[in-house]
């Protein structure tokens, strides 16, 4: 939510007239997919060092990933602006 608060400051024109985070739970089977993509998106990163580094880190995130159900420090956050 920072990024996005800070993105409407920078950009100006709008006033913040709410915001709220709450809790979300992940499930191990989005987090994979999520570690998919990612694998999907290294192959076409061109340094081999970079590349190498980014898969090796799926990697390791995968084994953490199959050792939970659900992950629930994730969170959803809603902005409600209006329009100066």
């Amino acid at each position: 939510m920072e990024w996005v608060l800070r993105q409407v400051s920078r950009f100006g024109g709008f006033r913040i007239v709410a915001k709220k985070s709450f809790p979300m739970a992940l499930t191990s089977a989005s987090l994979r997919s999520q570690i998919s993509f990612a694998r999907r998106e290294a192959e076409h990163v061109r340094d081999d060092a970079l590349r190498r580094s980014l898969l090796e880190k799926a990697a390791r995130l995968q084994v953490q990933i199959d050792k939970m159900k659900t992950h629930r420090r994730s969170k959803k956050y809603a902005v409600v602006l209006e329009r100066l």
